[in-house]
């Protein structure tokens, strides 16, 4: 690594650290943030409408379940970018994994919970990320090496520390929401995953059309919907609305598709959501079914559906 490497994956460890000493109440969008060890969606609920042989993917990377499923179905040439630098180090740990462990041991290394939902105790175990290490590069072999240092290379305190949001963070909804979970498609993952270059740019997504000039088929926001009131300023929505119209779709192949918002529990009007894209009557007064459309789908979390706003390139 050259001299700005080595200072830049030492920052970023310097920042892990802190967010795992003192981690705020609210998980910021951010730098360094919380990590989330598999997505919160249900990606299976939606992703099977579509197809993904050969395409171009820009995604946001979160817990990298968006770019692995994808891999897994087909897509040849992924970009994805995150405001959160931790999400680099985790997504290339997560690959590596793929390429070094057997389905069970993934499993072992990654859940927090077994299948009866009681501890793990060989979550990140150390043991397992020496196996791990080897499919590393330099940068992330370091961020993950000092970060087992210290915790004394306890990969359990690891994964239960503040660096991991651990809300949500169950067997039975992991397994069932991700393709990939399917130990007959991991292995098809896992053939997959040795043609693929991933390109990374950490980037607010505001900022994405400015660092990249490619174009893709499918474009995937994920709930980024969830932070734009800590984002734009009112009315938000609008600005949000029209960041996707007339400056993402620009990176859109024809026919391409931008996934904007992931919402959870789509049917019910809640007033007290993070944004007013939860809102029934707003949400459909900025994307309206004119030139949006939207795919319901069981809930990840709770018991209503989910749902997805989508828009079309060239539908304007």
């Amino acid at each position: 690594m050259s001299v700005l490497q080595i200072k830049s994956v030492k920052n970023d460890i310097d920042g892990s650290i802190k967010l795992i000493k003192n981690r705020r109440d609210k998980i910021n969008y951010s730098k360094y943030s919380c990590l989330y060890s598999f997505t919160t969606e249900n990606i299976k609920g939606y992703y099977h409408n579509f197809s993904f042989k050969n395409k171009k993917v820009l995604t946001i990377c979160g817990s990298g379940d968006h770019i692995l499923n994808a891999i897994l179905l087909g897509a040849t040439d992924i970009t994805t970018f995150d405001i959160n630098k931790l999400t680099y180090y985790y997504l290339h740990l997560k690959i590596g994994a793929v390429k070094t462990l057997s389905y069970e041991k993934f499993i072992d290394y990654f859940m927090l919970n077994n299948k009866d939902e009681c501890i793990n105790e060989k979550a990140f175990s150390y043991q397992t990320y020496l196996l791990i290490r080897e499919h590393l590069s330099s940068d992330v072999k370091q961020f993950w090496d000092n970060i087992y240092n210290s915790f004394n290379n306890e990969g359990h305190s690891i994964r239960i520390s503040n660096l991991f949001n651990n809300k949500y963070d169950t067997f039975s909804n992991k397994v069932k929401y991700n393709i990939y979970l399917d130990q007959d498609k991991y292995l098809v993952l896992k053939k997959n995953i040795e043609f693929i270059n991933i390109d990374y740019i950490c980037v607010s997504f505001q900022d994405i059309t400015l660092h990249t000039i490619k174009k893709f088929d499918y474009i995937f926001m994920s709930n980024v919907s969830d932070y734009i009131k800590d984002i734009y300023e009112y009315p938000y929505l609008d600005k949000y609305k029209t960041f996707i119209t007339e400056e993402l779709s620009k990176l859109l192949n024809k026919n391409g598709v931008i996934f904007l918002a992931y919402i959870y529990d789509f049917n019910i009007n809640n007033s007290d959501g993070r944004t007013d894209i939860d809102v029934e009557e707003k949400r459909k007064s900025v994307f309206n079914e004119k030139y949006f459309s939207t795919i319901l789908f069981e809930s990840a979390i709770n018991k209503e559906k989910d749902g997805i706003i989508m828009f079309k390139g060239g539908t304007l």
